[in-house]
């Protein structure tokens, strides 16, 4: 469709949960919108094969920042 709209089901490839020898750091901080230290660390599986970074902030309206 020239809408771009999905029209029937998703087609997700099996899931993979085999160990393939990749590791990423872990790190999650929900108190502070600074850079955070790694605390541990992810065995990547399947055809995982990189670590990847994301920061944001939330804000609830009406609700603390």
């Amino acid at each position: 469709d020239s809408d771009f709209c999905n029209s029937g089901d998703a087609k997700v490839p099996p899931e993979d949960n085999t160990p393939n020898g990749y590791i990423c750091e872990d790190c999650f901080n929900d108190q502070s919108t600074d850079p955070c230290t790694a605390t541990g660390v992810v065995q990547c599986t399947g055809k995982q094969n990189a670590c990847g970074t994301f920061s944001g902030t939330v804000s609830i309206p009406g609700g603390r920042h």
